[in-house]
């Protein structure tokens, strides 16, 4: 039997309730919640206006999307408290990085406040190709959100110092530099496979987990190869993914 490739990309559901807070992304977390809730307080009048940026660095497949979904989802519980106190609300906007992104579009017709919190995911598509001297559109949308008191929040695969932009771009980056997204550790793994397989629509037992925890690797990208497979196996056969499905894929 020949082998054919699978070119075929799971689209995977990020559900802000499962994600882990495992070591890894805990500090991310606590920076992330700690600028949710310096906004939701300028928002709400009870402190000053602040612009707040936060660049957060990881290794594909690390979680910045999902943890990004977490934060949005928190910051959109926070504006439905805010308005039964009818003292405003948090307002989350994501978008997915781009090499041409155009900046000025993020900028609600309204314009923005303190209650705007900008997500941009995978924004070293954008700053991988940002030459020096063409910061200009980056650079004006950051100080329109100083002006206003909005926030920022940037997720990177790509570490800040290996873009080639000038000056004016990466000083206003660096003011935010947040941790780098980590793994989990030994113990956290059996959590973390149990979401993995849930994104993909696939419901392991306890008894499957303590099976597959003894096999499988720690590296996330592989057990997502892993879990991908036996999507592919189950699909092409007809199998239910019980244990023989689950062997056949490692």
């Amino acid at each position: 039997m020949t082998q054919l490739p699978l070119n075929i990309t799971p689209l995977l559901s990020y559900e802000a309730a499962d994600f882990l807070v495992h070591q890894g992304v805990a500090s991310a977390v606590v920076a992330g919640e700690a600028l949710l809730a310096r906004a939701a307080r300028s928002a709400a009048g009870l402190a000053e206006r602040a612009f707040q940026i936060l660049f957060i660095q990881g290794a594909p497949r690390s979680g910045k999307t999902h943890l990004f979904f977490k934060l949005s989802a928190d910051a959109m519980k926070s504006q439905a408290a805010m308005k039964s106190q009818e003292s405003g609300g948090l307002y989350p906007r994501m978008r997915e990085g781009a090499k041409d992104l155009d900046w000025g579009s993020l900028i609600p017709s309204r314009g923005c406040g303190p209650s705007d919190i900008f997500f941009v995911d995978d924004a070293h598509l954008y700053f991988e190709h940002l030459e020096p001297g063409n910061s200009g559109p980056f650079v004006s949308f950051v100080e329109e959100l100083r002006v206003a008191g909005s926030s920022l929040v940037l997720s990177s695969a790509t570490a800040l110092e290996k873009f080639p932009c000038d000056q004016h771009a990466l000083s206003r980056l660096r003011a935010g530099l947040g941790p780098v997204l980590g793994p989990p550790t030994e113990g956290e793994m059996r959590a973390l496979v149990k979401i993995l397989a849930r994104q993909r629509g696939i419901a392991l037992t306890d008894r499957k987990l303590a099976f597959l925890e003894r096999r499988l690797p720690r590296d996330v990208k592989q057990l997502e190869e892993y879990l991908d497979r036996v999507q592919f196996i189950s699909h092409v056969t007809g199998k239910p993914i019980r244990f023989p499905v689950l062997g056949d894929a490692l």
